[in-house]
């Protein structure tokens, strides 16, 4: 690990210690406005600005240390982290967003974080958990994209299974550095 990397990782953890408090000023919303859909959809919103930005914030990590020569992926792996690709058409090459979502994209991008470290990592996908992620993410993406009225209601279940799925993904990411960070024998 260079210093480079580890100022980059540094960064990072500060991001997620932020974010990580919004997810519990969001929580403690309801406790100050009462029960309402506005804390609940706040609180989904919150939820997913940890999850994304923890993804985007590893993902320039990753890229960073490929720029560098620290890790070496594919054209594939490049565009799953920058969501862009550049497309060659007429002898011009124009770099097009290339738009994965967070349930598809979470697991390559673990990967790849992993192997900054010289270590491989299968994200967990055979879990409750893992469905929570998958249902949660299309609760995230109805609020947020509502094609009805009734799209901006968040029931009981749904903030269950929301709660299920951010600790799925906290241990997800707890797994993920334990990997990383692990002492080799």
């Amino acid at each position: 690990m260079t210093a480079a990397l580890d100022r980059d990782v540094e960064e990072l953890v500060e991001a997620v210690v932020l974010l990580s408090a919004d997810v519990k000023a969001a929580a403690d919303l309801s406790k100050v406005l009462g029960d309402t859909q506005f804390a609940r959809r706040t609180f989904v919103r919150a939820v997913f600005a940890l999850v994304e930005g923890n993804m985007n914030l590893m993902a320039s990590v990753c890229l960073q240390s490929a720029d560098r020569g620290e890790v070496q992926m594919s054209v594939n792996e490049r565009e799953v982290l920058s969501q862009e690709r550049n497309v060659e058409r007429k002898g011009i090459v124009t770099t097009i967003p290339k738009f994965m979502p967070a349930k598809d994209r979470l697991g390559p991008l673990m990967n790849i974080f992993a192997r900054l470290y010289g270590r491989t990592y299968a994200l967990n996908k055979s879990n409750a958990g893992w469905r929570s992620f998958a249902t949660s993410v299309e609760l995230r993406n109805r609020i947020t994209h509502p094609r009805n009225a009734s799209a901006f209601k968040v029931n009981d279940a749904e903030l269950r299974t929301l709660e299920h799925a951010k600790a799925w993904f906290a241990d997800s990411m707890e797994d993920l550095l334990n990997t990383c960070f692990a002492t080799r024998h």
